[in-house]
């Protein structure tokens, strides 16, 4: 349940759509969690802070960024330590192949619409 919790607070913190929920959950995949400079959580909410920058307009990368770093400069450090040691996710590249897939395997479960749902009964807790 905490796991749960806190995948609601990086997708909540980061206003992840599906398409950034599916490729969020397929970083988590192709990177196997492997880190070595950060907690479980830290590296959940760099990881998405990773994966928000890498799809968002570039118009705007600059001024999200540039907000993260007034707001919270200690997980900005965090972030960019995360990134020089783990160039594997500047590698990784998302087919159109991999989120269809993704997709497929998370509506079996219904994921992504029960995800919504559960997530906000959660917030109520």
């Amino acid at each position: 349940m905490e796991l749960l919790k806190l995948l609601f607070k990086v997708t909540k913190t980061f206003f992840f759509n599906d398409f950034e929920l599916l490729n969020f959950s397929i970083y988590l995949d192709k990177l196997a969690w492997d880190n070595k400079s950060l907690n479980p959580d830290d590296f959940l909410f760099v990881l998405g802070f990773a994966v928000k920058i890498k799809l968002i307009d570039r118009s705007i990368q600059d001024v999200f960024i540039e907000n993260s770093k007034l707001e919270i400069p200690e997980f900005y450090d965090k972030y960019m330590l995360w990134l020089k040691e783990s160039q594997i996710f500047s590698q990784i590249k998302i087919t159109e192949k991999d989120l269809n897939s993704k997709f497929k395997a998370l509506s079996k479960v219904n994921f992504l619409f029960n995800l919504k749902h559960i997530l906000i009964n959660l917030t109520s807790y």
